[in-house]
């Protein structure tokens, strides 16, 4: 049985707990609403997490371009624990006030996978399985109900606006990792959010160089100031048939995998993080050349800790991706300004 199904009625929470919160719905492709929606209440093995700030990701900007069923979305996100479940007597060593970082893909917590921390592995009960702001409401909001065993402890060199790029910049390790890099030449397809991180984890991961292939010059500009090479899509010269590892950061378009693609030399690792390409990616071509390809989704625990301790230390630098902070109530124009920015965040 899930934990969510459980009694509620030992939930430790500060009398001054707001009976109701503002949350932002999707209203139709790019527009939003703000509602006075119930606080969440935590589940025995959960913690009500305030909100602080909470990241638009670049899978919201592609949904929320269209029609989609009314929820609460938002899961890159950092806050502090406003009281726990009923079930959470130590709580891992948290309590009320701790700021926190939130992993949003939530395991059964028992299975092998999920003790390992490594919830997007989830073998266990299905119906406990998902996202935060996908299957259960998101950080758009002033609180979200979080189960324990995703919540790190926020380094105090971080600010909340930083503290919610963590877990994308985990998302980039965790890409990063799925080919050897050191001593490799690299090419990143995309100069997004998730691709800039991804290049700065291949940097980390011991890449002898990292170019960075967009077609907007503005978030070229950040992947220059940031250390890697840039390299405009239509302008430059790319790299043909030279590199050891590439990894695609965009999905839904071709001429971004074909790019990656190109620039790989025979026995070359093709790294997916973009998805759906309306032509797919051609067989004949990856055994041709003998391409090693792997997919790369979610992250691990690890990866969040190790995440962390690397933008605070300067390692990853997130600071530079921020374009834009938005109150709740604005949504709708944070959405807008998100279109053409590599990360904007919203504040309860």
């Amino acid at each position: 049985m899930s934990a969510r199904s459980g009694a509620r009625s030992e939930e430790r929470l500060p009398a001054a707990t707001p009976a109701t919160m503002p949350a932002a719905f999707n209203a139709g492709p790019g527009q939003f609403e703000l509602r006075q929606v119930a606080v969440p209440r935590p589940a025995p093995d959960e913690a009500l997490v305030r909100v602080r700030a909470s990241g638009i990701c670049g899978s919201d900007k592609h949904e929320f371009q269209r029609e989609r069923p009314p929820r609460i979305a938002g899961h890159e996100f950092a806050g502090t624990i406003a009281g726990f479940g009923s079930a959470c007597a130590a709580a891992g060593g948290l309590r009320q006030g701790d700021a926190v970082v939130v992993a949003p893909l939530v395991g059964c917590g028992a299975c092998p996978a999920c003790r390992r921390g490594e919830f997007a592995d989830c073998e266990g009960d299905r119906g406990v399985r998902g996202t935060i702001g996908y299957s259960r409401p998101g950080a758009f909001a002033a609180y979200a109900a979080v189960p324990v065993r995703n919540l790190l402890p926020m380094s105090p060199a971080l600010s909340f606006e930083e503290a919610s790029v963590v877990e994308p910049a985990a998302v980039g390790l965790h890409a990063a990792s799925r080919a050897g890099l050191q001593g490799q030449r690299c090419l990143v397809v995309g100069a997004g959010a998730i691709g800039l991180l991804v290049a700065q984890a291949a940097t980390v991961r011991g890449a002898a160089e990292v170019w960075v292939a967009d077609t907007d010059p503005r978030h070229l500009e950040v992947a220059a100031s940031l250390g890697l090479r840039p390299l405009q899509v239509g302008r430059d010269a790319a790299p043909a048939g030279e590199l050891d590892v590439a990894f695609e950061c965009v999905g839904g378009n071709d001429a971004p995998l074909a790019t990656a693609v190109d620039a790989l030399h025979k026995y070359g690792v093709l790294v997916l993080v973009g998805s759906g390409h309306p032509g797919g990616l051609s067989t004949r071509t990856v055994v041709s050349r003998h391409l090693t390809v792997h997919g790369s989704t979610g992250t691990a625990m690890a990866e969040l800790r190790e995440a962390q301790e690397l933008v605070a230390a300067g390692r990853i630098r997130v600071q530079p991706l921020i374009s834009g902070v938005f109150p709740v109530g604005q949504i709708t124009e944070a959405f807008a300004a998100s279109l053409s920015a590599q990360k904007v965040i919203v504040e309860p």
